[in-house]
């Protein structure tokens, strides 16, 4: 078979793929579409008018696994590419999997789809402790920008501990502001575990409106929120903590006093090192 080059030389092309070893295809896709550029839509089109799909489905859905390993692979990396939401129940079972790679192909498979499809049951994975592990759940999900992060915001208003601390981590790494107003009203939890980490996602945001929040977290009765909060203000220069940072270098808990003389020497204030408290 005479691999096209570019766009124009898919028509010619199409024909001979409803005879061609679809392996042979898949290792094709991959070597010139994976991680360069967008699979040409004609191309996709003709795949999926071939049935490819559902080949590289039977792959992942067959027994023996172990003895097809390179196919199962072939298959993840191709359903990458061309995969549509009939693909999503198998690259979860996929994402699943205890075997390193077959995990990760699966990770970069949902990572390039972008499904919509795809956020509700990661988020589910995020809070329920299944067998997908957090990180790749949370890897997917910031893939998918605003639509992963609304499902993310949506579960936290229903979470409890502990799954209420990784949808509030998960949050902060989308590093969009629109999080704000849902992680503000977790600020006021009773538990100092849960202020600690919307004090650390707010610290990783860029609007200047949450400085007055990390400011008043400062004075929380929780050290690890100090703590936080100390560290957040000096990545952001916030000049107007520098008062309640030089007081915080006399707390009570080594980590504040630490993370704070960081903060003031970051915005370029020298604080002279008093003894050490217990």
């Amino acid at each position: 078979m005479s691999w096209p080059r570019r766009e124009d030389d898919i028509p010619r092309t199409v024909s001979l793929l409803a005879n061609h070893d679809p392996w042979e295809v898949a290792f094709w896709l991959l070597e010139n579409f994976a991680g360069k550029e967008d699979l040409w839509p004609s191309l996709r089109a003709a795949l999926q008018e071939h049935g490819y799909e559902g080949i590289y489905l039977a792959a992942l859905g067959q027994a023996g696994r172990r003895q097809e390993g390179l196919k199962q692979e072939l298959a993840l990396g191709a359903l990458g590419l061309i995969g549509t939401a009939r693909s999503l129940p198998l690259l979860l079972e996929a994402l699943a999997d205890k075997d390193e790679k077959y995990s990760l192909a699966a990770c970069q498979a949902l990572k390039r789809l972008k499904l919509p499809e795809s956020a509700q049951p990661l988020v589910e994975s995020l809070t329920s402790h299944e067998r997908i592990l957090p990180a790749r759940s949370a890897e997917i999900l910031l893939n998918l920008g605003r639509v992963g992060m609304t499902a993310v915001a949506q579960a936290l208003e229903e979470a409890g501990p502990p799954a209420k601390l990784l949808l509030i981590e998960t949050l902060g790494e989308f590093k969009d502001d629109a999080a704000l107003p849902v992680l503000l009203p977790h600020l006021a939890d009773s538990e100092g575990e849960v202020r600690c980490k919307v004090v650390e996602a707010l610290g990783n945001l860029s609007s200047s409106r949450v400085t007055p929040y990390l400011i008043e977290a400062l004075e929380d009765s929780y050290w690890k929120v100090r703590a936080a909060a100390a560290k957040a203000l000096g990545r952001l220069s916030c000049k107007a903590a520098i008062p309640t940072l030089k007081t915080l270098c006399g707390d009570e808990k080594w980590h504040v006093r630490t993370n704070a003389r960081e903060a003031l020497e970051q915005m370029g204030v020298t604080v002279e090192v008093q003894e050490e408290q217990k």
